[in-house]
């Protein structure tokens, strides 16, 4: 099964690239859970769980639609909000149950959340209370 780590909250860096990950806390976190996985973004050196196809490969897994068929359905650019939005819905209702295998560099890692501890992206500042 490899490490569990309980995360809260999805960050989705950039759907176009395909490019999120999982924070532990979803408030006060400013990094991504550990194991995770840098890639660049302006010169800045950050840090995800998805790059590129994995976004895709992740929504399968929990029973969305890649965004390529997402978009295509919608028809039009405003696609990117529902997609994380709805997305988020699907990722929630797995981490929440059965929890979700991911290889991180090579790692397996076992991602779960504590029943009624995940916060739906986007959060919004002024959110008091868990999703």
């Amino acid at each position: 099964m490899g490490k569990r780590v309980a995360v809260r909250y999805m960050v989705m860096q950039g759907i176009k690239a395909g490019i999120s990950g999982f924070y532990e806390d979803a408030y006060n976190s400013k990094h991504c859970a550990e194991p995770n996985k840098p890639y660049d973004d302006t010169g800045k050196n950050n840090f995800c769980h998805t790059i590129g196809d994995e976004l895709d490969e992740l929504a399968q897994l929990v029973g969305f639609k890649k965004r390529d068929d997402f978009a295509k359905d919608r028809g039009n650019s405003a696609w990117l909000n529902d997609y994380g939005e709805q997305l988020s819905e699907h990722v929630k209702k797995v981490l929440e149950t059965t929890g979700l295998d991911w290889i991180v560099n090579g790692e397996q890692v076992h991602f779960y959340s504590p029943p009624g501890e995940f916060v739906l992206w986007p959060k919004s500042k002024s959110q008091t209370k868990l999703s």
